[in-house]
């Protein structure tokens, strides 16, 4: 059964008695219901695509559909980007609104239909973006790191090869740059312990240049990033180094409850988030009166809703309150998209790779609240740290 297009006036019901301003809310009230059941419908329809079990929200379709009329034309990565949701709901809804009519395909790229945009315009969805052109919505500008650019960008270059059994995957050096801005101004760099948890975007490197903090730390388990990591802290004029370590054990002791602030991009999955976030909370300071904070990144693309939730629950058990998110904040390059979620849902079979970045992170920072403590504690291998499919 295919899907009509929402229309005021096939509701059946009668406006014959109402007139004026009580007939335009009654004509809105009835065509809102009728989108609304649209939508229902093709979520539950989508949910019956691809490979991977998975509810999908009727407002997930809605923001689907924003995308697109939004981009009017554009890539599926890139609709996942400017959706916001999780790619493998995005690639479910995608199906359900092509077999719909909803969406074309012309070669690599997607559009609405006919039908597609008048539905959108039935819904009054706003084709204009109103994301800051200065600093695209970072609320933030690098022009106080402009001194350190040029060094910070041509370090970067330089960098060791990534490794995708870390699940490395750098930010642009510019993202790198807003970071420390963003922290700088939110007080949290000028004269602070900090302490980065796994750089493969050389956060630390950024933050010794700007020669403000009192004291960097960073750990990492790849030996030859943290052996090049090392050789430019070793010049700055701030105290700084450079450990390798391997974050499933927990914090040695000369480094827990020591730090002011912790940062850390940990890998999208539950436990990975968990894990990186329980180390992070180790090495802070515990003192009643002093509120330490953390800063981590978290995507919507590998993070559904669900996982979001389990996140902030586990952040406010932990003792921690959210202050901050900013999404979009991290543009990630020389991404992968052959991961093993992406192929047992099906979407490599359908779906081109990405032909430039698409994939974005929140920058979320949190603060102590009371008695900041780990969810996990002592040792923790399991091999579900880097499941994305595991919730």
């Amino acid at each position: 059964m295919h899907l009509k297009i929402p229309n005021i006036y096939d509701s059946g019901k009668s406006l014959a008695n109402i007139t004026g301003a009580e007939k335009t809310v009654s004509m809105v009230s009835i065509m809102r219901e009728d989108i609304l059941k649209t939508l229902i419908a093709i979520s539950s329809k989508a949910e019956k695509k691809g490979n991977v079990p998975r509810k999908v929200s009727a407002s997930s379709v809605y923001n689907i559909i924003n995308a697109i009329y939004k981009l009017k034309s554009a890539e599926f990565w890139h609709i996942v980007k400017e959706s916001g949701e999780y790619t493998l709901d995005a690639f479910k809804i995608l199906l359900a609104l092509m077999e719909e009519n909803f969406v074309k395909r012309i070669g690599r790229e997607f559009t609405l239909s006919t039908k597609g945009k008048q539905a959108a315009e039935s819904i009054g969805l706003v084709a204009k973006s109103a994301k800051c052109n200065m600093c695209t919505g970072k609320t933030i500008i690098i022009d106080i790191l402009s001194e350190i650019r040029d060094e910070f960008e041509k370090i970067c270059s330089k960098r060791p090869r990534l490794k995708v059994e870390y699940d490395q995957a750098p930010i642009l050096p510019s993202d790198a740059l807003s970071r420390v801005a963003f922290m700088i101004e939110r007080g949290d760099v000028s004269g602070k312990d900090i302490i980065v948890l796994g750089d493969d975007d050389l956060v630390s490197v950024a933050l010794a240049l700007t020669e403000l903090p009192n004291r960097i730390v960073v750990l990492d388990i790849d030996e030859e990033l943290i052996k090049f990591i090392r050789e430019h802290l070793s010049t700055a004029s701030i105290k700084a180094e450079a450990l390798t370590y391997d974050l499933r054990y927990p914090l040695p002791d000369d480094l827990r409850d020591s730090f002011d602030v912790f940062f850390t991009d940990p890998p999208d999955t539950t436990l990975g988030l968990i894990l990186f976030l329980s180390r992070g909370a180790e090495a802070l300071i515990k003192e009643e009166k002093v509120r330490a904070c953390g800063y981590f990144c978290m995507t919507h693309a590998d993070a559904p809703i669900d996982r979001w939730y389990k996140i902030e629950k586990t952040l406010l058990e932990m003792g921690f309150v959210i202050t901050d998110i900013i999404r979009d904040f991290n543009t990630y390059y020389d991404l992968s998209v052959e991961t093993e979620d992406y192929i047992k849902e099906g979407i490599l079979e359908k779906i081109p790779p990405p032909t430039k970045p698409w994939y974005v992170s929140s920058l979320i920072r949190i603060e102590g609240h009371g008695k900041i403590s780990p969810a996990i504690k002592g040792t923790f291998f399991d091999e579900k740290v880097y499941d994305y499919l595991h919730w």
